[in-house]
C-alpha cells in the first residue's frame, strides 16, 4: 500500500503510528495509511 513520505501541510516526515494511521512528527497531521485527507487540501472559493 502507498503510504505518504511527506506532511502535506508542514512537509515534515510522516511516521506510521500502526498498520492503520501515518502521523506527521511536526504538526501532528494524520491521515490512514495509504491515503491522503481531503479536508486539509480543499481550495475555498
Amino acid at each position: 500500500m502507498n503510504q505518504l513520505t511527506e506532511c502535506p501541510e508542514c512537509n515534515a516526515h510522516m511516521q506510521e503510528v500502526n498498520e492503520i494511521v501515518q502521523q506527521c512528527e511536526i504538526c501532528g497531521y494524520w491521515t490512514e495509511t495509504g491515503t491522503a485527507r481531503l479536508d486539509s487540501l480543499m481550495v475555498f472559493a
